[in-house]
């Protein structure tokens, strides 16, 4: 069994610790992804592979890696191309969980400044952030008034003429949810809290850490998690980004289909992992074994692993949520 692991090229803690821990299934192919991706899997032709790729650059290279296993037939752990494109458009990605009735900021594309005009009008504080990307919630620019918007929104388009998205600001807590496995088998990790100071201009991502939640708002961040996994056609393992509104309600404001399986960043999903008693070795492992299952690909040296007692919130079932 060839198992590759396909990681950004340069230092990668999340390659080098999923190569470790994979190899007791397989020989491990590490799958540095630079310009000679598609020749490299060629050469190695794995059997599967753990994609752990976020694409140095323009927001769409994110694509690069599931389009390249699509085109050469070669099953791995993760979405499609197809969502993470979606994922990436954050405006379809709003349109895609409002159509399905799950809650999320409403919000406008801003192309020019002339645009800006009709917010002379409307209430604010107001969210501000490129209308391509993946970087979560918990990092936005936040406008108070007119004045503050049209410099920010002046800022973004100096540094790039790509267009921006204004949203409703949610001054609510932030969360993260780690959705894990595929269909009935999906299971929900623990909610982990992303603390962050909802009126700073540009807060910096703190470490995500778990907390104790009122049941009935983790159950409910969880559902609205799970509806949004399988809403976009999230396979094997994906991070959602939940904010609160004034009134409480959980609001989904990015997913990140190739969330960090180590501490860097904001941590989400290890700090859930870890929560539900799954360690950073044990996470990768159980991550290629769903993706293998849903390939039909039999692991010869699988682990044996004992079920994470977190699973589907009540009420929601995913053939309900896809409109199956």
């Amino acid at each position: 069994m060839r198992i590759g692991v396909a990681f950004d090229e340069g230092p990668n803690e999340d390659g080098a610790m999923a190569s470790q821990a994979l190899a007791p299934l397989g020989d491990v192919v590490p799958i540095p992804v630079g310009d000679r991706l598609a020749d490299l899997l060629r050469a190695t032709r794995p059997d599967i592979v753990l994609n752990l790729a976020h694409g140095n650059g323009s927001p769409e290279r994110r694509l690069r890696v599931p389009a390249s296993l699509e085109a050469l037939d070669i099953p791995f752990c993760g979405s499609d191309s197809a969502t993470h494109s979606t994922c990436v458009e954050r405006p379809r990605l709003k349109a895609m969980l409002a159509a399905r009735g799950i809650p999320t900021a409403t919000a406008t594309v801003v192309d020019a400044p002339g645009q800006l005009a009709p917010f002379r009008h409307r209430a604010f504080p107001v969210a501000i952030r490129r209308a391509r990307g993946v970087s979560s919630c918990f990092a936005t620019l936040v406008a108070h008034d007119f004045d503050d918007l049209e410099a920010i929104v002046a800022e973004l388009r100096a540094a790039s003429d790509e267009p921006v998205l204004i949203e409703r600001f949610l001054p609510g807590e932030s969360f993260a949810c780690t959705i894990l496995g595929n269909g009935t088998e999906s299971v929900a990790l623990p909610v982990v809290s992303v603390p962050n100071d909802p009126y700073a201009a540009a807060p910096a991502v703190p470490w995500a850490k778990p907390v104790r939640i009122a049941h009935g708002l983790a159950e409910d961040i969880a559902s609205i998690a799970m509806r949004a996994f399988h809403a976009l056609g999230c396979r094997d393992v994906a991070r959602i980004d939940i904010r609160l509104s004034d009134a409480g309600v959980p609001h989904v404001c990015g997913v990140e289909p190739v969330p960090a399986f180590t501490g860097r960043g904001d941590g989400a999903m290890i700090s859930a992992a870890r929560a539900a008693g799954v360690g950073e070795a044990e996470l990768v492992q159980r991550c290629l074994v769903v993706a293998a299952a849903r390939e039909g690909i039999r692991l010869p040296s699988a682990p044996a692993l004992r079920r994470i007692s977190r699973h589907t919130p009540p009420g929601v079932h995913p053939r309900w949520v896809t409109g199956g």
